[in-house]
């Protein structure tokens, strides 16, 4: 690559000049420039002017070149730090990555070689021109293929595994949703390289821990576009509506109350990740499913939050009420039913020093896994392997507190109708059998119950407000 300067006086400034030094190239070349001529995109870099075409293959052609505008800002690799822990610039720049690739993918381009060192800035203080460049081994399809029978094309650590097999012949848009999640994800580290589909892997995979609601946002999304072919997003429509809805991210946090629990569904939809039933040691898999457990259990805690949240603000204002809600890790002194092991839970609690006596009243919903044979996998000659998906239980509790009482730490649980009742349990004092009200699910799907989930946040809510202003 040259800086050059047209002294014909045309062109103002500098540009940069590629040159194509190996003449047996030359239809790579032609289909480069075919595909930029294609193009008209404001993130696609265009080009100024090229050598001439050859069009007798006979014809030996010793000089090949482009001439495009000089990016002043450098290289996406040479600015990397820039985007560490920056989501509002890392979603900037992917969305216009995006936008090019799918109008590219219109035009029948697939780039193939997208990777920080073609993903060039206008200038060093402009982080909205951003340019997608070289086209050197992109696929018109249709236009016959140049790549050499058994040759692998592609950027070294950001191609997708489908363009690894030596005799592939298609070259779908999906292969530059891979290339650019992991660009998406370099941004977000600040320069680091993901090997492989190893976003769950704990050395990748804390860059996502216990920095919000935002950065798992980002971990769905890379999640469906760093995987297997059969897994991801088939194009770049499907990124940019998941991009933009982590950019309105902010606005969304401020949802109406009604309107919570819908949104968290949505994103466990979203959360639905594949763990492929292989052969693999058993304390991968184990490794796996408590990783994957963990993200699910964190967004419906998250979601319930909020949910509670909303509920505490609708109550305390207008009737001088104290609410709070707050979030427990591994639970001790809530029900249990079954073989269960309590994760979190989320309770509210609201306080009403008016009545006589002053009362505090608790509503709970306690996040557990059940161990249900779940995703077994079995060999004629081994022992079952370890389950590969967890299932969750989601039960909710209900309690008051007045001072001087004996009882003040039964909890109570709920029957589908929104009364409650105490369990049968050797300490609590309780003699019912009644089945209490509960959601359970698969980790394989986490949105398969949503409407169940969506039903039991809202009938146990609805009890409890009901009890407040009914001083129960």
């Amino acid at each position: 690559m040259f800086k050059v300067l047209d002294t014909t006086g045309e062109f103002v400034g500098s540009h940069a000049l590629k040159r194509v030094s190996n003449p047996n190239r030359h239809d790579r070349f032609k289909a480069e420039v075919e595909s930029l001529r294609r193009l008209n995109h404001p993130n696609i870099i265009p080009v100024i002017q090229h050598s001439m075409l050859r069009e007798d293959p006979s014809e030996d052609v010793q000089d090949q070149w482009i001439v495009m505008p000089f990016a002043w800002g450098g290289d996406l690799a040479k600015r990397r730090a820039r985007y560490k822990d920056n989501p509002t610039g890392v979603i900037n720049v992917a969305i216009k990555l995006a936008e090019a690739l799918r109008a590219a993918h219109a035009a029948q381009v697939i780039h193939r070689d997208v990777k920080p060192e073609n993903i060039l800035f206008v200038s060093d203080d402009d982080e909205d021109g951003i340019w997608l460049a070289d086209f050197g081994i992109a696929h018109l399809q249709d236009m016959p293929r140049h790549t050499a029978h058994g040759e692998i094309v592609g950027p070294a650590h950001f191609i997708a595994p489908e363009l690894e097999s030596r005799g592939q012949h298609e070259v779908p848009p999906a292969a530059d949703v891979y290339s650019l999640g992991k660009v998406i994800y370099y941004m977000l580290s600040g320069g680091v390289v993901l090997r492989r589909e190893w976003l769950h892997k704990d050395e990748y995979g804390q860059l996502f821990d216990g920095k919000g609601e935002q950065y798992l946002e980002f971990y769905q999304l890379l999640s469906a576009m760093i995987c297997e072919r059969d897994n991801r997003f088939a194009d770049m429509t499907s990124v940019l509506e998941k991009l933009q809805k982590i950019r309105a991210w902010s606005s969304n946090a401020e949802i109406p109350f009604s309107l919570v629990l819908n949104d968290t569904l949505g994103r466990l939809k979203l959360r639905n990740i594949e763990v492929k039933a292989e052969r693999v040691n058993r304390s991968e898999i184990v490794r796996k499913r408590n990783y994957h457990t963990g993200k699910v259990v964190q967004l419906i805690a998250e979601g319930i939050e909020r949910l509670l949240e909303a509920l505490a603000n609708r109550i305390q204002d207008p009737y001088d009420l104290s609410a709070s809600v707050s979030r427990k890790v591994h639970p001790t002194d809530g029900p249990v039913t079954g073989p269960t092991t309590p994760i979190e839970s989320v309770e509210i609690s609201v306080r009403n020093t008016v009545e006589h006596p002053p009362r505090e009243r608790f509503l709970r919903f306690t996040i557990s896994t059940v161990r249900h044979n779940t995703g077994l996998i079995f060999t004629r000659d081994e022992p079952p392997m370890p389950e590969e998906f967890d299932v969750l239980q989601i039960l909710p509790s209900y309690k008051t507190e007045v001072p001087g009482h004996l009882h003040n730490n039964f909890w109570l649980l709920f029957s589908p109708d929104g009364n409650t009742f105490s369990p049968r349990h050797p300490f609590d004092g309780g003699d019912s059998d009644q089945e209490p009200f509960s959601v359970q699910f698969s980790t394989r799907d986490s949105s398969e119950n949503g409407n169940d989930l969506q039903i039991l946040t809202n009938l146990c809510t609805e009890s409890f407000v009901g009890r407040i202003f009914d001083r129960d």
